[in-house]
């Protein structure tokens, strides 16, 4: 059924019960916003209601009486405004003119889908789609279609989604190389548009990823500084924009001179009026009758004045080396255990005059009484233990020697 006004529903339309058969061609821009996104969604072989509103009835490719002829008089006069708003969004179809269409797909052609996928598409069909859909969004943009503009250039920019590696085994003659360097450059005003559109609908973080990734890309690329430099100073990074803004003038010279010291203008403007802010709420902050921390407003001057005089006091303590009120002086640290020597269980921890002794023969035990070993010289001593291993290894190599002669 087809119905173009708002108040009437699909089961009284005019051409209700009337089958047509039609054919399309996704992406080529005359089909309507609206049909094509649920054209996308249905499968072969299966039925579906469409219901297409307002400017999503409208193709890309159309103009004169045709953009005005679905949409109410002066609806573009505040496109900008409702874009900037985020209400382009959500009156793109909202209590405008309508139509519901029941679509069958019988066949889907998709011999040119490897052509527009970045996958699969070489660099030259890259590059014409590309263009394609720079110069249409461009279009778009001065119709003020400002959310279409936006996700047409999207769309290009993901055609340079796409990167082939570049490792030297899989690419000895650096061809991939030169085709991801080819495919950045070309996707660079394709991301500087579209992060002009994110700019102007209040997206700033998402128009500061687009711009990073376009300086990523070129280094050198003075539009992006100088975009990447608008957007940090709505995000008040202003340090940051001020590095970009200044390496742009560097870069472009007289060519964005006007366009930075513009730029430079409006960033100190909300600087001072973040300092007189800034200055506003912290004026009082050392005042003697400031609010206190949890609110109470300390006003009587009895108060403040012994307050005052218990900081004197304090830090006069303080110089004099007295911590404590009461106390003089500062009693040392004492630290005693309540764990006596006859409690400690010798088999993780003991008290060495209570180690228990070794279960070893008197005789071949050097230290019967377990008592510690005092060394006097350390250096003699294990000077000592070395000869002694000396002569254990020498006295085993001599045994060896001997048992093997015998033998």
């Amino acid at each position: 059924g087809l119905s173009t006004d708002p108040g009437q529903g699909s089961t009284s339309a005019p051409s209700k019960n009337t089958p047509e058969v039609f054919s399309v061609r996704l992406g080529d821009g005359r089909c309507a916003e609206g049909f094509e996104a649920c054209l996308k969604g249905i499968k072969k072989g299966t039925v579906a209601r469409c219901h297409v509103a307002g400017e999503c009835l409208l193709p890309d490719e159309v103009s004169g009486a045709h953009v005005d002829a679905v949409v109410p008089e002066g609806w573009w006069r505040d496109a900008e405004a409702r874009y900037r708003d985020g209400r382009d969004a959500r009156q793109a179809t909202k209590g405008l003119p309508r139509v519901v269409v029941d679509v069958c797909i019988e066949g889907i052609d998709d011999t040119l889908k490897k052509a527009r996928d970045p996958m699969t598409a070489s660099l030259p069909e890259k590059d014409r789609w590309s263009q394609v859909l720079k110069e249409r969004g461009a279009r778009l943009f001065r119709a003020k279609r400002f959310r279409r503009a936006e996700a047409v250039w999207h769309d290009g920019v993901k055609m340079f989604s796409f990167w082939k590696p570049e490792d030297s085994g899989l690419d000895p003659g650096d061809y991939h190389l030169r085709e991801n360097a080819r495919s950045r450059t070309l996707s660079i005003p394709l991301m500087l548009n579209e992060a002009m559109l994110m700019r102007k609908r209040r997206a700033f973080k998402d128009a500061e990823l687009s711009l990073n990734e376009c300086i990523e890309n070129d280094g050198n690329h003075v539009k992006a500084l100088f975009r990447r430099g608008q957007v940090r100073v709505d995000l008040q990074k202003w340090e940051l924009a001020k590095d970009d803004l200044r390496r742009a003038i560097d870069l472009g010279g007289a060519a964005v001179e006007a366009d930075v010291a513009r730029e430079l203008a409006r960033l100190k403007k909300m600087e001072r009026a973040q300092d007189a802010k800034d200055g506003k709420g912290m004026k009082h902050t050392f005042d003697d009758d400031r609010d206190a921390i949890y609110g109470e407003k300390v006003s009587n001057e009895k108060r403040v004045a012994r307050a005052k005089a218990e900081v004197k006091a304090a830090a006069a303590k303080r110089d004099a080396g007295l911590f404590s009120v009461d106390a003089g002086v500062r009693e040392d640290v004492k630290k005693t255990s309540s764990q006596k020597p006859s409690d400690y269980d010798w088999t993780s921890s003991y008290h060495t005059g209570d180690r228990p002794a070794y279960e070893t023969a008197a005789a071949a035990d050097p230290n019967p009484s377990n008592r510690p070993v005092l060394v006097d010289d350390l250096d003699a001593e294990l000077e000592e233990i070395s000869d002694e291993e000396e002569e254990a290894k020498r006295a085993a190599k001599q045994e060896y020697y001997n048992t093997q002669i015998g033998l």
